[in-house]
Order: C-alpha cells, then structure tokens, then sequence
C-alpha cells in the first residue's frame, strides 16, 4: 500500500472489541474475523484520515519498534484485511457467501 494512501474500514465491517483483541464480522461476505491486540489498534485507526506513514510513524514511537518493521508488518495486515474486503475505495461490492470464521493468529 502506498505510503500516502490513508485506508477507510468498510462500512459492511461490524467491530467489537473484547480483552484487547478485535472481533470483526463483515455484513456483505458473513465472514468473522479476529485481529490480535496490535491488529486492533492499527484497525481502530483505518478511519480513512491517518496515512500509512503516520500509521508507521505513530505505532514505530508507541511500540518502539524500528519503523521498517512495523511499515511491513503494517503493510501485511492491510493487504490482509483489504482481501477480506474489510477495506473500502468505494469501488466495490462482494457477493455475499455465506457465514465463515477466519482468524489472524497474533503476531510473534
């Protein structure tokens, strides 16, 4: 992902939040999703506002994690969760499938 592209969750994403770990269930595919406590914090910040870089910039200081590491393991979880269709452009739509359960293992 682009270091200037600022990610929007999907309006389809429904999201709780239980013991650090999020929980996210997507309306159009019935698909359940877990993010471990570090997912959830990069998700509760894919608000369409904050761009890559300040998201690597923010967690880099916050975890204080040299930031090449975190822009890979930030650009994972994005690609990860725009293949779920958890991230929007606008400029699609899923057909729905049917309910499934997919996890995201916590990070090492």
């Amino acid at each position: 992902m682009r270091p200037e592209h600022a990610p929007r969750r999907s309006a389809s994403a429904i999201t709780g939040e239980f013991d650090g770990e999020a929980v996210i269930y997507h309306r159009e595919t019935g698909e359940v999703h877990r993010l471990d406590s570090v997912g959830a914090v990069v998700w509760r910040y894919l608000d369409g506002q904050a761009s890559v870089d300040e998201l690597v910039t923010d967690l880099s200081s916050a975890f204080a994690v040299e930031p090449g590491t975190i822009r890979s393991d930030v650009n994972d979880l994005l690609e990860r969760l725009s293949e779920a269709f958890l991230l929007t452009d606008g400029s699609h739509h899923v057909q729905p499938t049917g309910p499934r359960l997919l996890t995201n293992p916590p990070s090492p």
